[in-house]
């Protein structure tokens, strides 16, 4: 008799006091089997657009690199070493008519040590793509600037 009891109450079933079977298993409303259905759809379609986001995102630094690598990096970083040595001896004449200085002057560094700093961000986004020669032009060049900007 304990054996049929437990092999009801391990399958599901209990007696009750008059002897009657009841199920202690409830089926789920199909309501909630809808909302479950719902979610997956909604996080399938949230995840499609994170996706697609994130495909475009690596899309644009894909035409970012090709229009970086396809730049004669040579003529980039003669044009920054000859920009860096306007800036240099525009330092130098403001350095020399100490008190003289012109507005003229500071404008003229100011201007070269601009075109500096953005010659420099875009060849920082190809540094990579540079050979060991180019990238020990570079660095010369960028020595060079910071020991003006320093003083």
């Amino acid at each position: 008799m304990t054996l049929a009891i437990m092999a009801l109450f391990i399958g599901g079933l209990t007696f009750s006091a008059n002897a009657q079977i009841k199920t202690n298993r409830t089926t789920a409303p199909k309501q909630e089997t809808v909302k479950k259905a719902d979610k997956p759809n909604a996080l399938t379609s949230e995840k499609k657009e994170a996706a697609k986001a994130e495909k475009q995102a690596v899309e644009q630094k894909e035409l970012e690199k090709k229009q970086i690598k396809s730049e004669d990096w040579n003529k980039q970083i003669k044009e920054f070493e000859t920009v860096v040595d306007k800036c240099v001896s525009a330092y130098e004449k403001i350095q020399k008519n100490n008190d003289k200085s012109s507005k003229n002057d500071s404008k003229e560094f100011d201007t070269y040590l601009q075109k500096a700093q953005n010659l420099k961000a875009k060849i920082e986004k190809g540094k990579p793509a540079l050979d060991r020669t180019q990238v020990d032009r570079y660095n010369k060049a960028c020595e060079k600037l910071s020991k003006v900007l320093i003083k």
